[in-house]
Formats: structure tokens, sequence, C-alpha cells
């Protein structure tokens, strides 16, 4: 049952449940409308000041619409949607502040310092694994946004090469910024069955466009 209506720039309104909510409103998880989701590239692009707090209600958004055709199908269950809501909403809860400004040079140093990691740490060792395990196990919502669930479904849908990740990430920056290479019909999207061609259709776009901005930013 939807709890609240959350306004998105990108997608407009986004329901969210109760437990949601809770997470949500989490401090932990505040702490995303700190993190811009680009770094610095603000100083170039003006209007590249959105945040992972969006980034992560926009994933959880596209989870769902293709989540919902799943079940349609019956190839997952409404259960695993929600497992799937949850760990879209959370897969960036580890992150750094000014995001891989900050994780690229701890990379080099640290090699269990990567974002993914620490999310799970903070699903395993905070007060936000009390909120999750009230209905669910938190460690498995960990697994299924580290791209390691059993279920190869998730996996994909997750954490894969064309992911919910990749797809909000490219309309999202290239709304906010005005940079076009990332544009694409997101509803039509998210009821393809995507043939080997198709694949290397999408892929040049989500290889090409973060290049474009990290390159930009460098040069200026």
């Amino acid at each position: 049952m939807i709890a609240k209506e959350i306004y998105d720039n990108v997608y407009g309104f986004i329901g969210v449940n109760q437990l949601e909510l809770e997470i949500i409103d989490h401090p932990l998880f505040q702490r995303l409308k700190n993190i811009k989701q680009l770094g610095m590239a603000y100083t170039v692009f003006p209007g590249a000041v959105h945040t992972r707090f969006s980034h992560s209600l926009g994933v959880m958004h596209l989870v769902n619409k293709i989540g919902a055709k799943l079940i349609d199908d019956s190839l997952i269950t409404e259960d695993d949607l929600s497992k799937l809501r949850l760990a879209a909403l959370l897969h960036d809860i580890g992150h750094y502040p000014l995001s891989h400004t900050i994780e690229t040079p701890m990379l080099k140093k640290y090699d269990d310092s990567h974002h993914e990691i620490l999310g799970k740490k903070v699903l395993n060792n905070f007060s936000i694994s009390d909120i999750l395990n009230s209905n669910y196990d938190s460690k498995e919502i960990g697994l299924i946004f580290n791209g390691q669930s059993l279920n190869q479904t998730f996996n994909q849908l997750i954490h894969s090469e064309l992911d919910v990740d990749r797809m909000d990430y490219l309309l999202r920056d290239s709304y906010n910024t005005g940079v076009h290479y990332g544009q694409f019909d997101y509803e039509q999207t998210c009821y393809i069955r995507l043939s080997p061609v198709q694949y290397n259709y999408f892929s040049p776009i989500y290889d090409i466009y973060p290049q474009h901005l990290q390159n930009t930013v460098q040069i200026n």
C-alpha cells in the first residue's frame, strides 16, 4: 500500500510504502541528499546538482515498472518485487561524499572500500537493518544490490551491464546537465526483450556518456 508520493523531476510522482518511507526517513538515507550524483561536475554543468537521494528513488521506480511486467508474465512474485524495490532504494547507501570523486582514490589504497561493499556493511551493522529485518533479511537485500543473489533475474535487474541503475543515471544525468547522449524512452524500454543487436545499440550510449561528462570536467 502506498503511504506517500514523492515528486521526482524525471518521472513525476513516485509511490513508496510504509517500510520504504521509514528507510527514506532514516538519517543514513537522508545523508544521500547531500551527495551529488556527479560529484564535482556541477562546476562545469551548473544544473548537475541532483543527488544520490533522487537517483535511488528513480532506480526503485524503474525496477517497479519492470517488475510489474515480470509479475504479469509470472516470472517473479509480489514478494520478489518488494525485495527488488528495497535493493534498488538502498543500492547507493554506502556512497562517499562527492561520490566517485572520493571513491576512486580510496579503491587504489583499500580493496574493500567500494561503495557497494560499504553498503552491505551499513545494512548489517547499523540501525537501518532493524527496519529491514522487521519484514525482510537485510543481508539478502545487500546481496541483491551487489549482484550476488541466487536469483539471476534479480542480478540482471539491479547489477548488470544494462540494469535499472544505469537506466536512471543516463536519464537523470542527461536531464540535469543538458547533455543529450543519455536520452531514451524508458517507458518502452521497460517492456522490450533485448536481442544482442539491441543490446549493442544501447551499450555505446552508457559507455560514451559518462566518459564525455568526466572528460569535460577534467578538461575544464
